[in-house]
This record gives structure tokens, C-alpha cells and sequence, in this order.
């Protein structure tokens, strides 16, 4: 296997897991919604705690994610590789690779 390959293995991997374990918080955290600013300051220390490790969690999915699309575009000669996460996640959906996790 080349070297580019096991790199891409591993971020896929890497990736794979922060997206299973997002998708475990959030199972968790839907019964809570609709929520608004009085509801959250209600909300029992077990509950705020799912939804901080929600976040935490997205955010690690965003920051392991935005390197392997910039990579992909790069290597693709795509101009729109040097702009923001947004547009790479555009540029990404026009080429049919999309979101979701599979669940077991």
C-alpha cells in the first residue's frame, strides 16, 4: 500500500470514530429538544453535560474532517481547496461524497 494510502486509511478511520461516537451523543441529547435559553438553564447537570460533550464532540468531527476534504481537493487541483470549510463541504456534495455514518 502507498504511503498517501495508509494516510487516507488512517484519517478515514479516525474520522469513522469521531462521527460513531457524535452519533451516540446525539441519540442522547434529541429527547432535549426543542430547547431554548430558559429550558437549558432548567436542565438537570447530566443532561447540560451530554450537550457540552455534543459540542466537543461536533467540533472534533469538523477539525479532523476540514485537513482530509482540503487534502482531497488539493490533490484534485481544485482552486477551492484554499478557501473555508464551507465551500470544501460544497465542493465535496457536488462530487457525491456525502455525510452520514452507518450504524452497526
Amino acid at each position: 500500500m502507498s504511503p498517501w494510502l495508509d494516510v487516507l486509511g488512517k484519517a478515514l478511520a479516525a474520522l469513522t470514530q469521531a462521527a460513531e461516537r457524535l452519533a451516540s451523543t446525539q441519540d442522547g441529547i434529541v429527547p432535549l429538544f426543542p430547547l431554548d435559553p430558559t429550558d437549558f438553564q432548567l436542565l438537570p447537570e447530566p443532561a447540560r453535560k451530554r450537550l457540552d460533550a455534543y459540542a466537543v464532540r461536533y467540533a472534533r468531527c469538523q477539525d479532523r474532517l476540514f485537513p482530509v476534504m482540503r487534502a482531497l481537493g488539493g490533490a484534485q487541483l481544485e482552486p477551492r481547496a484554499e478557501q473555508g470549510f464551507l465551500a470544501l463541504f460544497a465542493l465535496m456534495q457536488k462530487q457525491g461524497i456525502r455525510h452520514g455514518i452507518r450504524k452497526s
